[in-house]
């Protein structure tokens, strides 16, 4: 994580941040978190709920998805795309889409719109419902 101060800032976010968790912003850019455990890297969640602010400078899965796509266009990439609950209203406002690549699982949760990816979370693990502590 260290490597991360090269080109972001470390902050706490708009909450104190739980135990091994960091926020990073860069202008210009959409804000990480970045959870850890036992000395590694478990969690990675790379938005900020508004898609169209941050996906020019977002990265992208090997198709094309990132924040920003819509709902119609992670499923057309990943048919196998599993609805796997919400945080907000039932497929839609905040609602997660997982899917398994070949470097591990992936999921997309819905931004404000209900229709385009707000963040992306990559892990082994669940994306938590809260980051803050």
């Amino acid at each position: 994580m260290d490597d991360l101060t090269v080109a972001f800032t470390r902050s706490n976010g708009a909450c104190p941040a739980g135990p091994g968790t960091t926020f990073w912003n860069r202008e210009g850019a959409p804000g990480l978190i970045v959870t850890t455990g036992a000395g590694k890297v478990t969690g990675i969640a790379v938005g900020n709920y508004e898609p169209g602010a941050t996906t020019a400078n977002s990265p992208t899965t090997a198709a094309g998805a990132g924040l920003g796509s819509s709902l119609t266009e992670l499923r057309t990439d990943y048919p196998e795309l599993a609805y796997v609950g919400t945080y907000g209203v039932a497929r839609g406002q905040y609602s997660i889409w997982s899917t398994q690549l070949a470097d591990g699982r992936v999921e997309f949760q819905l931004g404000e719109d209900g229709v385009h990816v707000g963040m992306i979370w990559v892990s082994a693990a669940p994306l938590p419902y809260e980051f803050c502590g």
